[in-house]
């Protein structure tokens, strides 16, 4: 479908994008890579040079905080919040709620979830169930 940009003097037409309410975020950082667009290419009139190197860099800024943003509303799902847990056969006690931080291909996120500690261990290690449940990639894994 081909859309037409509208001329001067004409009404600026828009797209809606259905992002649920509870991914505001992520909604958020879309807007962000939308204004940085618009503004960008709204800059070029005049025929004269342009730093594209800049251009192509806050692009890329803003379309890899799209990324984190998607990455956290994902990791968010993989919380796990109950008094206790079992892990491969041993209890564990929640102890609080904490911010982690997780390495993504796209830079870190940080993402507040649930902690435990196994029961009948004093000052044992913490266990954080979404670094459990996530799998390795690569060199820039998860925890």
């Amino acid at each position: 479908m081909r859309i037409a940009r509208p001329g001067r003097g004409a009404a600026r037409r828009y797209i809606a994008v259905q992002v649920p309410v509870e991914h505001k975020d992520l909604a958020e950082s879309i807007q962000d890579l939308v204004d940085a667009t618009v503004k960008a290419a709204s800059g070029n009139a005049g025929g004269g040079a342009v730093d594209y190197a800049a251009t192509e860099a806050l692009i890329a800024e803003q379309t890899a905080a799209i990324e984190r943003a998607a990455h956290k509303e994902v990791l968010r799902s993989l919380d796990v919040d109950a008094s206790r847990i079992r892990v491969r056969g041993e209890q564990f006690a929640k102890i609080g709620r904490a911010q982690g931080t997780y390495h993504t291909l796209a830079g870190d996120t940080v993402v507040e979830r649930a902690i435990y500690r196994q029961v009948g261990v004093r000052n044992g290690p913490i266990l954080d169930p979404i670094g459990m449940r996530t799998v390795p990639t690569g060199a820039a894994g998860f925890p």
